[in-house]
C-alpha cells in the first residue's frame, strides 16, 4: 500500500511539472475599505476624475535565474503608470492583484512606489480562482472578502506526549479515532504512520515513535490538533523492540489536553505569519473536505506552497489638476512551463481587468527584455517588435482588448512533441527500463562475486587451520 502510494504522488508531481501554472494579475484598480461588523470589505469602484495617460511595463528576464521549483524563468517586473487626476489633490485606494505562492511572495517582496517615494501595502489573501485567465477586479475582491470573515478563534484540542516522560517502552503507539466533522493535524516528523477507515464516516489515524535515544536534535513530542468535533477515542499503547505491544499507558497521566484557538495554533506552526495569512491558512485547512487528516508539513505546503490570490491593498495621495503622479508597482513573476514542446516553452499572462476602471487609459509600452537561454518571444496575443537581439517592445492606445499573453523559448520554432512532457514517453520509459536492467545486471554480479569473494576466503582461512 505504501508503495502503491508513493508511486501516485511521484505520477502526480511528474505531470505537475508539465501544466503551465503561473499567471500574473500586474494592473491596478480604484477600491474603497468598508468596515461591516467586525469584518473589512474591499469594494469595487469607478473613478471619473483619475486617468491613466500612460503606462509603461517592463518584463525584464536578466535578473533572476530559473525558479528552483517550477523550473521557469523569473521576470523581475515592473510597471510604471503616470496618473492624472482631473479634480483637486485627492486620496485613492487601490488594488494590485496577483497569483503567485506566499512563499515565492515572501522571498520576492513586491514594491510600491509614488514620485520615487515607497508606498507601504498590506496583502490580502484568497484562493486561487479556477478560471484565473478571466477574472475580474470584482471578483477577486469578492474572494479576498471572504478570506476576511475567516473564523479563527474557534477552538480545537491539542493532544500532546512527552516522550521524555514515557517509560518502560520503546515505542510508544497513539490510536486515534474520529468521524467525518473531525479535522485531524498532527506532526510527522520521525514518526511512523498508519490510516485506515471503517466507513467513509469514521477514520482511524495511528502514531508511533521510538521514546528511547532521543536526541537534542530530535523533537521530543507527539502531538495531534482535532478541530471540529472532538476525537471518539484515543489510546496509547507500550510497545518493544520489535513493535509489540506489551501493555497500555493511562491516557489521562501520559497525554496533555489543552484547548487551543485555531489562530493560535496556526501561529506556532510559523510566527512570521501575518493575521491576513492566519486568516487564509485557517480558511485552507477548512475548505479542504478531501484531507480529513493533514500532517503538519502537507498544510504548511498546503499554505505557502499552492497558488493563491494576492491583492495589495495601499493607499496615495494623488496631485490634482492634471499633475503627472508616476505610480511603481514591482514584483516578481514566475511563468508557466510547458515540457511538451522542444525546447521548452514558458508562458506569461499579464491581466488588465482592473484598469478599466479608470476615467481612461492613454498608450501603452510593453518591453520583454529576454535572456541568452531564453531570447525569443513567441506566441504572443499582441504584434512584439524585435528592436534587438535581447528585446522586444509593443505600442499601442488604450487597454488591449485580451489580456497580455506571450511565452520566450530557446527557439523561434519550438517543435510539439505530445509524448515530451508524458510520464507515458515511451522514449524515455525504454531508455529507463534499460538503465534499470543494466544497474540490476550489475547488481546481480556484484552479490555473487562478494559470495564467491566470502566462500574462497573461508576456504582459505580453513586450509590454514587444518596446517
Amino acid at each position: 500500500m505504501k508503495k502503491l502510494l508513493i508511486t501516485l504522488l511521484l505520477v502526480a508531481f511528474c505531470v505537475s511539472l508539465f501544466i503551465p501554472v503561473n499567471v500574473s494579475y500586474a494592473n491596478s484598480g480604484p477600491m474603497r475599505r468598508q468596515t461591516k461588523n467586525k469584518y473589512l470589505e474591499l469594494l469595487p469602484i469607478d473613478d471619473d476624475d483619475i486617468s491613466v495617460k500612460s503606462e509603461v511595463l517592463t518584463f525584464d528576464f536578466t535578473k533572476e535565474q530559473k525558479n528552483a521549483f517550477y523550473n521557469s524563468p523569473i521576470s523581475q517586473t515592473t510597471a510604471v503608470y503616470d496618473m492624472r487626476n482631473a479634480n483637486n489633490d485627492k486620496q485613492v485606494t487601490m488594488g494590485f492583484p496577483l497569483i503567485t505562492t506566499i512563499e515565492a511572495f515572501k522571498e520576492w517582496q513586491a514594491k510600491i512606489t509614488l514620485d520615487d517615494s515607497e508606498v507601504s501595502f498590506t496583502p490580502h489573501y484568497a484562493s486561487a480562482p479556477k478560471d484565473i485567465e478571466n477574472l475580474t477586479f470584482e471578483q477577486a475582491l469578492s474572494g479576498i472578502n471572504q478570506i476576511e470573515k475567516a473564523d479563527i478563534e474557534q477552538v480545537g484540542v491539542l493532544h500532546k506526549i512527552n516522550l521524555r516522560d514515557v517509560k518502560d517502552a520503546t515505542f510508544v503507539e497513539v490510536n486515534i479515532t474520529f468521524n467525518k466533522n473531525s479535522k485531524v493535524i498532527f506532526d510527522a516528523s520521525g514518526m511512523s504512520i498508519r490510516q485506515n477507515s471503517q466507513n467513509t464516516d469514521i477514520y482511524h489515524l495511528s502514531l508511533e515513535h521510538r521514546t528511547t535515544n532521543i536526541s537534542i536534535f530530535d523533537k521530543d513530542n507527539i502531538y495531534f490538533y482535532v478541530i471540529g468535533d472532538n476525537a471518539i477515542d484515543i489510546n496509547v499503547n507500550k510497545l518493544d523492540s520489535g513493535r509489540k505491544k506489551i501493555g497500555a499507558y493511562n491516557v489521562s497521566e501520559v497525554m496533555k489536553i489543552t484547548s487551543v484557538k485555531l489562530k493560535d495554533f496556526i501561529l506556532s506552526l510559523r510566527e512570521d505569519m501575518s493575521l491576513s495569512e492566519v486568516d487564509y491558512a485557517a480558511v485552507k485547512l477548512l475548505e479542504d473536505k478531501d484531507s480529513i487528516i493533514l500532517s503538519e508539513q502537507d498544510l504548511l505546503n498546503l499554505i505557502f506552497g499552492t497558488e493563491c490570490l494576492i491583492l495589495l491593498s495601499y493607499t496615495v495621495m494623488l496631485k490634482g489638476n492634471n499633475q503627472p503622479n508616476i505610480l511603481s508597482v514591482s514584483y516578481a513573476l514566475d511563468g508557466g512551463y510547458s515540457a511538451y514542446y522542444k525546447p521548452t516553452l514558458y508562458t506569461y499572462n499579464y491581466i488588465s481587468s482592473p484598469a478599466k476602471s479608470w476615467a481612461s487609459f492613454g498608450s501603452i509600452t510593453i518591453n520583454i527584455l529576454t535572456n541568452k537561454d531564453n531570447p525569443y518571444v513567441i506566441d504572443a496575443n499582441l504584434d512584439f517588435t524585435k528592436v534587438s537581439d535581447l528585446e522586444y517592445q509593443y505600442i499601442g492606445t488604450g487597454i488591449p482588448k485580451e489580456n497580455i499573453r506571450f511565452s520566450v523559448c530557446a527557439s523561434e520554432n519550438p517543435v510539439y512533441d505530445k509524448w515530451a512532457g508524458s510520464i507515458f514517453n515511451v522514449r524515455k520509459l525504454i531508455k529507463v527500463a534499460v538503465i534499470g536492467v543494466v544497474i540490476l545486471i550489475v547488481a546481480i554480479f556484484a552479490i555473487k562475486g562478494t559470495i564467491i569473494l566470502v566462500k574462497k576466503q573461508k576456504e582459505k582461512d580453513k586450509d590454514e587451520n587444518n596446517t
